[in-house]
């Protein structure tokens, strides 16, 4: 007769080993459906989770701008999107699973990461707006 814990254990080690070895905490979003998403009546919410400088020398078209570092501090910002699309990026990745981790822990359900980050939206000639700092 087969051990039902033993069983278990075997069929979800697997599982329990993608979660602990996932490279990202969000669900990844291609450029290519982000630009849909963006043409969509009911947008996810696109947040840029670099610095003030980056997001002023470029960023996606309709995102807003909190850093990473300021995630807690300015949740009354995101609140209202707690249980809707939100779509995150920042240059290369790294400061998305600290931002994500963050919105995760106050209970945030639809977290997604742009592929590629803003590196990537650049490198593929994408929409961007730009500010002139003074």
């Amino acid at each position: 007769m087969i051990n039902l814990k033993k069983t278990l254990m075997i069929i979800m080690l697997p599982v329990f080993f993608l979660l602990a070895h996932s490279t990202s905490l969000a669900v990844e979003v291609s450029q290519k459906q982000l630009l849909s998403l963006m043409e969509q009546a009911d947008k996810p919410l696109l947040l840029d989770v670099r610095s003030a400088e980056e997001y002023a020398q470029g960023h996606i078209p309709g995102a807003i701008n909190i850093p990473h570092t300021e995630i807690n501090s300015r949740l009354n910002e995101l609140l209202a999107y707690q249980h809707q699309q939100i779509v995150l990026y920042c240059r290369s990745g790294r400061r998305v699973d600290i931002a994500t981790t963050a919105l995760l822990k106050q209970g945030f359900s639809q977290l997604d990461h742009l592929t590629g980050d803003f590196n990537g939206w650049q490198s593929s000639d994408l929409p961007q707006v730009k500010r002139s700092v003074k």
